[in-house]
């Protein structure tokens, strides 16, 4: 079975400053695959190139069999994506936003995604008025409602309190469960432990591990010894 995702030799840089560099990776269709590093790592970076948004420099990117470049048009029926930093008009109300982006779908509107995420008493709610946590749940809905193939959720907990984090864990364990392979970008080991089934470590642009959350950790849990030598022994 060919890989939902499949990343190679990627290379991004802009001028002297090299975001991304060099890292190559497969991810499983049906998996939800974590993607972890500080801020500035270059997660952003990878996921915004995996979804045609951002050209690379070098290397080459494939999902579902497309390319983000040459295949944009078909890469929008597979793949569903809720960015890092989004937002819709201030004044469009819940259901206006789920009208539309199910009309850019050619399909009926997904009101059933109003119960999923908790949102039918704020349906008439505008956009500006929602709190963050909800504005977060609107726009997993709003990843979710063409019934994608792929879906890449770039910290989609953020600024989210508890019970939201809560259910929108559930939600993306549901699309693992229904076979949907999810991309997960966090800075948080704890989140992904939960939900991924792998995840990869990215810092300063390059992969540093790779594996299931319990074989990556396992790399790292080991004791360093650090040895003193003074004029009369070490200590």
């Amino acid at each position: 079975m060919k890989p939902a995702v499949q990343v190679n030799s990627l290379v991004k840089r802009y001028g002297s400053n090299t975001a991304v560099d060099n890292i190559s990776f497969e991810i499983h269709k049906g998996e939800v695959f974590g993607l972890l590093g500080p801020n500035g790592a270059g997660k952003t970076t990878t996921l915004e190139i995996i979804e045609g948004l951002r050209l690379p420099t070098s290397g080459e990117v494939c999902v579902e069999g497309l390319s983000p470049i040459k295949d944009a048009k078909e890469l929008r029926k597979v793949l569903g994506v809720q960015l890092q930093i989004s937002a819709l008009p201030e004044a469009m109300r819940v259901d206006e936003a789920l009208e539309l982006v199910c009309a850019s779908h050619g399909i009926k509107p997904r009101y059933d995604l109003r119960e999923k995420f908790g949102l039918v008493v704020h349906r008439k709610q505008q956009y500006g008025k929602l709190s963050t946590g909800q504005k977060r749940r609107l726009q997993l809905a709003l990843a979710i409602c063409g019934d994608p193939k792929v879906v890449i959720l770039d910290e989609p907990t953020a600024g989210v309190d508890v019970e939201g984090r809560a259910q929108l864990h559930n939600a993306i364990r549901e699309l693992g469960e229904r076979g949907v392979t999810v991309v997960l970008a966090t800075h948080d080991m704890a989140e992904a432990e939960s939900l991924c089934d792998r995840i990869a470590i990215i810092i300063k642009g390059r992969l540093a591990a790779l594996g299931s959350p319990e074989e990556v950790t396992a790399k790292g849990s080991y004791q360093t010894r650090i040895t003193i030598r003074t004029k009369k022994k070490a200590v």
